[in-house]
């Protein structure tokens, strides 16, 4: 009996690993098609591109390196959109045109400690004035980048984030996708989970 059912539970993986996984992939990579579709006829998207393993760890590092920067004398970076958006299961990198329509912000919050003294939003950098002197002996600022408040609706997805990405990551996905590295041409993160069945 102990033999018999080892050759059963030997015989059903081989069945999941030969048949059912690779169906399972097929749709997954379907549903992903869906999505940069999408994506695609969003106006003021010029190009939407899959990440790879390899394309989300460099981002990743890229990002790491860029924290340890002063961004136009004002403090140190953090684009925790881009952090959120890596987290996801999928995530593409869309190009944008200047027609593409930007959330209202704030797009960033400048903090010292857990004391925010500036936020940055459509209309440019606000800084609160009258916690500046106080709050600035602490410590350096740190410039926290946001994750867009966009309104997509897209099928089938959940946990979606969007984020524009800092400068030396914008130019290593134009370079790494042949796109020209124009100022008018942004790049943007998209990260999603997909919707199971059971869950629509």
């Amino acid at each position: 009996m102990l033999g018999q059912s080892l050759i059963f539970r030997q015989s059903r993986m081989t069945l999941i690993e030969k048949y059912i996984r690779p169906c399972l992939s097929v749709h997954i990579v379907r549903r992903e098609q869906v999505i940069v579709e999408v994506l695609k006829n969003t106006r003021g998207v010029l190009e939407v591109k899959p990440l790879n393993r390899l394309d989300r760890e460099t981002i990743s590092r890229i990002e790491r390196e860029y924290t340890k920067s002063i961004v136009k004398g004002i403090g140190r970076p953090r684009n925790l959109g881009v952090e959120e958006s890596l987290k996801r299961e999928h995530v593409v990198v869309i190009f944008t045109t200047s027609e593409f329509e930007w959330s209202k912000g704030p797009y960033a919050v400048i903090k010292v400690d857990d004391h925010v003294i500036g936020i940055i939003d459509e209309y440019g950098l606000k800084l609160i004035s009258n916690r500046l002197r106080k709050v600035l002996k602490k410590g350096t600022p740190e410039i926290i980048f946001l994750p867009l408040n966009l309104k997509l609706r897209i099928p089938t997805v959940r946990n979606l984030v969007v984020a524009p990405t800092s400068p030396p990551t914008d130019s290593y996905l134009k370079k790494r996708f042949g796109i020209k590295d124009r100022k008018d041409i942004g790049t943007m993160l998209v990260g999603f989970d997909l919707l199971d069945k059971t869950s629509q």
